[in-house]
């Protein structure tokens, strides 16, 4: 979207806030009670006819939660003032913190463990339907330099389709709360300097999902120890990848229920514990682990390598069965006319 003059903003963030009795030393973070509230979009318009000669009417339409420099406090600037909001891929730079938002102002939040922070814009149009995701960062000593490259992001919370009868999502329902979103502190986080970042997607462009995050540097007092594990960092860019359903599913063909956008929520953040590093793998040896189970018996034949010596014992009492072969009888033929030969030669013999 686009931004109104500097003068107007002024106008309208007090009059927004007019209920707010206890701003803080800088524009745009007041406190109430047990909230911190930050005006992430509360000048993000131009008039129809002063955006439109800049950009096209379609662009006019896209949403904004950047800030002007001049009013951002602890919210990191992007862009220019007199430039319309252009939506972020997935896998571009500036998805970090937007364009512009890759070094700090010099501001910081301080904000105790167990706090709720609130973002509020001017308005939100009503088409750009999908799910809102906060993230954190410890930054180290200081987030003013503190670009939130690498795998430093972890995941506070995040909601998207939330009834799919009534179609529903997480930007309705940033709508109904007044065109803000809020986010609780863990109560259990390590303290240190973070950078929290709101990140809403709208998916009203079917394969075009259209990304607008913002970036709020915070001191976080109190806490414990509560921190995400290794598993659970990630880096922005990087944590979105193309062709993610979450990303480039369409939202009009009535889904009953929609992917998650991104990684887990941090254990930490609802009390649990980070999840254990994975085990490194076992070194690999020469010999055979030994197998308390059988080998299962092999199809083919292979041959033992010794046999059974022969043990004494009775001999089988069966009568084994002979056959008598032709060879058999010509041998005895032959030797009964040889012998009734030899017969009758000795009863000639005796005749004479």
């Amino acid at each position: 979207m686009c931004y109104i003059t500097l003068g107007l903003c002024s106008h309208l963030i007090s009059h927004l806030f007019s209920t707010i009795h206890t701003p803080s030393h800088h524009l745009g973070l007041f406190r109430h009670k047990n909230v911190v509230h930050f005006t992430c979009c509360s000048c993000c318009w131009r008039d129809f006819s002063s955006c439109a000669r800049i950009r096209s009417v379609r662009q006019y339409r896209r949403p904004n939660i950047s800030r002007l420099a001049t009013i951002l406090g602890p919210i990191r600037p992007t862009q220019s003032p007199n430039r319309c909001q252009e939506s972020i891929t997935f896998d571009s730079g500036d998805l970090t913190c937007n364009k512009g938002g890759a070094v700090g102002n010099g501001e910081t939040a301080t904000v105790a463990a167990g706090q709720s922070v609130t973002w509020t814009m001017n308005t939100w149009p009503a088409d750009h339907k999908g799910p809102v995701t906060v993230y954190m960062a410890n930054c180290g000593d200081s987030c003013d330099n503190f670009d939130g490259s690498g795998n430093k992001w972890s995941k506070l919370s995040s909601e998207g389709l939330i009834d799919a009868g009534s179609f529903y999502w997480a930007s309705d329902k940033l709508i109904s709360q007044g065109n803000s979103w809020t986010q609780t502190i863990p109560s259990n986080i390590m303290p240190g300097n973070y950078l929290m970042r709101l990140e809403i997607l709208a998916l009203h462009s079917a394969g075009s999902p259209q990304f607008y995050p913002s970036c709020t540097q915070l001191k976080v007092t109190g806490g414990g120890d509560g921190a995400p594990g290794e598993s659970e960092l990630v880096s922005i860019p990087g944590v979105y990848k193309s062709g993610d359903p979450a990303l480039f599913g369409s939202i009009w063909e009535q889904p009953q229920s929609w992917p998650q956008v991104g990684p887990n929520v941090a254990a930490f953040v609802n009390g649990g514990s980070a999840p254990a590093p994975a085990p490194a793998p076992a070194p690999t040896t020469s010999d055979p682990e030994p197998s308390s189970s059988k080998p299962a018996p092999s199809s083919t034949y292979s041959e033992p390598e010794s046999y059974p010596s022969p043990t004494k014992g009775p001999l089988p009492t069966t009568p084994v069965a002979t056959t008598k072969t032709k060879v058999c009888r010509i041998k005895r033929s032959q030797k009964n006319h040889f012998a009734k030969r030899e017969y009758l030669r000795g009863w000639g013999k005796r005749r004479l």
